[in-house]
């Protein structure tokens, strides 16, 4: 861990899977970057069935992290209080909760002695242990009230993973129109499409098969199926294959080795994933943070869970660590899921939010043939897409959020003053649960 100069405020931030991490604690670190503050951040990241094994990675390259510790570390210090190696936090410092159990934000805080402030898209766990409250929207507010928490302590700040997809290099792709180019000459315009050597005039579908490699491995063979269905139909259209910053490009390219010259399917890498989005008409998608991405930037989407492989599908909570234990797990899982499949109402985020099918979701014993199908009609359906387009970046909201929680970091710290003021005594942020 990085030597501290005096008056350094450590944000000790715990998360957990790939959503939370390229969606909640990019968008902070960034935000905590710009206040001209001396911070020092340290991410611990805790137990999480959803997780890659990437996440470390991906945090390492973000702005300001000087230390990520693995959920082993994580597990002993909140237990124990096992401090990591390196780890040596210094007298000022903030627990910043970003995913996972609460308990870990919580159990943490108290071996440091540092005050807690938990972000929150759904409710929350341990909240006596807590100085504050951010949360996405007035309905989360309400359920923390009921559930006890003072009104003062509770502020509204707004969807999170909105600041992240800005964070992701959404601001160097426009949300609509075409895309500066900056060469040697005069600034020159160009659509996404061209940008990708796509033809602009066919109709293109992007192919997205998550986060988690396991997954992907048998996502990726059910959506070319799909595709092969679809071109059966249409020649002329056009796939893209998006890779998630969280696997490996080697982890597909041997899949598609044989099959992307005779199918028509371009790769494309996490570098040019909004692009990518930008330049298709529809988009075939696993639920998860990218239906948020999707839904930002207005692009239509069919959201399908196939359960032919249900053996890979994670589980949050005990289901997801009872599934780990071999013997029992499959059973577990098996269980599980048909559980999940019957009481989750929405898979797809932006259907959450609106609390109504904006995107259709298809779940359970689906073919590749009946997401095809599903797919090809939509695609000949203009007006069905511009109304869904409307609709999805409506549901989202707009940026902010990031901004709005590091201002309740440093309230709760005690920094609300110009930079570099000494740390006081902290205190809550931002009255009555505003508006975000």
């Amino acid at each position: 861990m990085d030597e501290a100069r005096p008056g350094t405020l450590d944000v000790i931030i715990i998360t957990n899977g790939p959503g939370e991490v390229a969606g909640w604690v990019s968008p902070v670190c960034l935000s905590l970057a710009k206040t001209g503050e001396p911070i020092r951040v340290s991410v611990f990241l805790v137990p999480c069935p959803f997780a890659t094994g990437r996440e470390a990675d991906v945090l390492t390259s973000l702005p300001g992290v000087s230390k990520v510790y693995r959920p082993a570390e994580s597990l002993l210090f909140a237990i124990w209080g096992r401090r990591p190696e390196g780890f040596s936090p210094g007298e000022y410092g903030v627990v910043l909760h970003l995913g996972g159990d609460f308990w870990y934000s919580a159990r943490i805080a108290q071996k440091l002695g540092f005050p807690a402030l938990a972000y929150s898209d759904r409710s929350a766990t341990w909240i006596s242990r807590f100085s504050a409250f951010a949360v996405e929207d007035s309905r989360v507010r309400d359920k923390l009230i009921s559930k006890g928490v003072p009104a003062g302590k509770v502020r509204v700040v707004g969807n999170l993973m909105i600041d992240g997809i800005m964070a992701a290099g959404q601001g160097a792709v426009p949300v609509e129109g075409t895309i500066p180019i900056q060469g040697p000459g005069p600034v020159e315009e160009a659509s996404p499409r061209v940008l990708l050597g796509l033809n602009p005039d066919a109709r293109c579908v992007l192919l997205l098969p998550g986060s988690r490699g396991r997954i992907a491995t048998h996502f990726i063979p059910f959506l070319l199926d799909a595709a092969q269905v679809m071109a059966a139909v249409d020649k002329g259209i056009q796939f893209v294959l998006a890779l998630s910053p969280f696997i490996p490009r080697e982890t597909v390219e041997s899949i598609l080795e044989d099959m992307a010259a005779e199918r028509n399917i371009k790769l494309v890498g996490p570098g040019e994933r909004f692009l990518a989005m930008r330049a298709c008409d529809l988009a075939i998608s696993l639920p998860g943070s990218v239906t948020a991405e999707l839904a930002f930037l207005g692009v239509p989407m069919i959201v399908t869970v196939p359960l032919r492989h249900w053996e890979v599908v994670p589980l949050p909570g005990a289901l997801g660590l009872l599934g780990m234990i071999p013997g029992i797990g499959r059973l577990a899982r098996y269980w599980g899921i048909r559980r999940a499949t019957r009481k989750i109402s929405y898979l797809a985020l932006p259907n959450k939010r609106a609390r109504r099918y904006i995107v259709p979701e298809m779940v359970g014993r689906v073919g590749a043939r009946d997401v095809a199908i599903a797919a090809l009609e939509l695609l000949e359906s203009p007006a069905r897409r511009e109304a869904m387009s409307r609709e999805l970046r409506q549901a989202m909201g707009e940026p902010g959020a990031a901004g709005k929680l590091v201002e309740m970091v440093m309230s709760v710290a005690g920094r609300q003053g110009s930079p570099g003021n000494p740390p006081g005594n902290h205190c809550v942020a931002g009255g009555g649960g505003g508006g975000g």
